[in-house]
């Protein structure tokens, strides 16, 4: 198996963001001389990642078809991949020993975007890694992360944790319009209440500040829709 590392953290915390710019850091690029697979089943990185990298097409297929690709290799038959299929566990070892195989001794980073469970792709592609590639996963899930840290001492979990209260304001501060300083926010009664209810969540001071600039928005409305949206997001974030 290969080495796991996970980057946890609510939605909208920038995880996406904080690992394309991983992928790109020279350190990086030189230790993983075969190159960089970004698999995801939403949007590419942020970033473009190297010339040595290939980041998937946005698409409906999984990751584990999406690094055969990469790794112009054929695509595993769907009842390997699928836990429907009959005799799953004998599927999921031949699944694993024809990665495996394709994967070899390359020396590769694997980003897996946005990963909420490991009983699928996920879990097949971490279990074929050999030691020389390593598995980056962006995940909201305490659960993947606590998982992806108890598979060796060789893994490691990174929280990214919500903005502090200056970070916030400068933040809030830029969105606005007419922008306002830092100093001018910490004399706002209203805004002050707007960040306590935002709690230095990056998405939901972007939604506030977008209210709190419309012209018919109120103290009262612009406080009690970031509340709704905290609500909303609270139950799908880290």
């Amino acid at each position: 198996m290969g080495r796991g590392v996970a980057l946890l953290g609510g939605v909208g915390r920038g995880k996406r963001l904080i690992a394309a710019w991983a992928a790109r850091d020279y350190r990086v690029q030189s230790l993983f001389r075969d190159g960089i697979a970004w698999l995801t089943l939403s949007t590419p990185p942020p970033l473009p990642l190297s010339h040595s990298s290939s980041p998937a097409s946005p698409s409906r297929r999984g990751a584990v078809a999406q690094l055969m690709t990469w790794l112009s290799a054929p695509e595993l038959p769907p009842t390997h991949t699928s836990l429907k299929s009959a005799h799953t566990n004998d599927r999921r070892s031949e699944a694993v020993g024809l990665l495996r195989a394709a994967l070899g001794r390359r020396r590769c980073l694997i980003v897996l975007d946005g990963v909420e469970s490991l009983d699928g792709d996920a879990g097949l592609i971490l279990d074929a890694c050999a030691p020389e590639q390593v598995v980056l996963i962006t995940t909201r899930s305490t659960a993947v992360a606590s998982a992806i840290g108890s598979t060796g001492s060789s893994a490691s979990t990174v929280s990214v944790p919500p903005l502090d209260e200056g970070k916030s304001l400068d933040l809030l501060g830029s969105l606005l319009r007419p922008p306002r300083s830092r100093d001018e926010l910490k004399r706002g009664d209203d805004l002050k209440a707007l960040l306590a209810v935002c709690s230095g969540e990056p998405l939901l001071i972007r939604m506030a500040s977008a209210l709190a600039s419309a012209p018919a928005s109120t103290d009262a409305s612009v406080v009690g829709a970031a509340a709704a949206a905290a609500a909303i997001t609270g139950g799908i974030g880290g």
